[in-house]
């Protein structure tokens, strides 16, 4: 093989895939840690068999061995964690006050969302009405 072979040119070969799913968060979560231990990914959608969207993390083919090994060591630090004993601390005030009022805050962004739509296509029946009125001969 000489020098300009493409086989031998890291740049022609085509990325691989850390990690497939249909979440988008989780292919950016899958980055970002990528990220942080130095190894450049992009996040591209895609299609699956079934037709279904696909997310992946791509990492270049030459990179793809050290993520594996750095997703595989964040797994094993996250499988260490005990849950039960991790103390989240106290819950603010403001937290609390947030909480409570989460329901009233669903039930009027639902409300106005519904009265919005309603409004929305009010406007539009208006519009056709007005624009068939002005095409009907007067007289």
């Amino acid at each position: 093989m000489n020098a300009s072979d493409p086989i031998d040119d890291p740049l022609a070969r085509p990325p691989r895939s850390v990690h497939a799913g249909a979440s988008r968060s989780a292919a950016d979560a899958i980055r970002f840690v990528l990220g942080a231990e130095g190894i450049p990914a992009v996040v591209e959608s895609g299609r699956d068999e079934k037709g279904a969207l696909v997310w992946q993390t791509l990492v270049a083919a030459d990179a793809f061995d050290d993520a594996r090994r750095a997703l595989d060591n964040r797994a094993s630090l996250a499988s260490v964690i005990d849950w039960d004993e991790y103390d989240v601390g106290e819950t603010s005030s403001r937290d609390r006050r947030l909480m409570r009022s989460a329901p009233l805050v669903r039930r009027l962004s639902r409300t106005f969302m519904s009265v919005g739509a309603v409004l929305i296509l009010a406007m539009v029946a208006l519009g056709l009405v007005a624009m068939i009125a002005n095409l009907l001969p007067s007289g």
